[in-house]
């Protein structure tokens, strides 16, 4: 006997009707998930090893990405219409922010777990102060003439803190 369409058994329910919207599926919002089963149920090691896991993925996706475009940068600069006068700058900084971005996406992971475990508080505070953090330090270095790639010295220290606190 077959099944017809949408009732068979799956973790998300049964297919909705069309025109609706599906929740958003992908590393993130599955990751989320078992950490909330895994803070709901007091299991660190799991939430761990999840942590570690979806990271390690995440890596593995999202480097050969940001290899590409470091190697692309100057096309992509040119792509942009960057002025000759900022065509080296704005190179450097998208060939230097794409480690960063690799940094970002596991922080992302790391900020699903601390969310799971219902520690808002600490994540609002956490981004207001990384906030008002890139925000002198930008405005302090490009003063001083680090032009763009003051922005992302800024930006350093902006993920620096978040992940010391984050792992505090």
């Amino acid at each position: 006997m077959r099944r017809s369409a949408g009732t068979g058994p799956r973790s998300d329910g049964p297919t909705p009707p069309p025109g609706t919207l599906r929740p958003a599926g992908g590393f993130g919002p599955s990751a989320s998930r078992y950490f909330a089963v895994y803070a709901g149920a007091g299991d660190r090691r799991r939430s761990s090893a999840l942590l570690c896991t979806v990271s390690l993925l995440v890596v593995l996706v999202v480097a050969p990405i940001a290899a590409v475009v470091a190697l692309l940068a100057p096309q992509i600069t040119t792509l942009l219409h960057a002025s000759p006068q900022l065509h080296h700058s704005a190179t450097e900084l998208i060939r230097l922010f794409m480690p960063l971005l690799l940094v970002a996406a596991v922080q992302g992971m790391l900020a699903r777990l601390i969310s799971a475990e219902h520690r808002w508080g600490f994540l609002s505070r956490l981004d207001a102060a990384r906030t008002a953090l890139y925000l002198a330090v930008a405005v302090f270095l490009v003063s001083q003439g680090f032009g763009l790639i003051g922005l992302f010295w800024a930006k350093l220290a902006q993920e620096a803190v978040m992940l010391v606190a984050a792992l505090a």
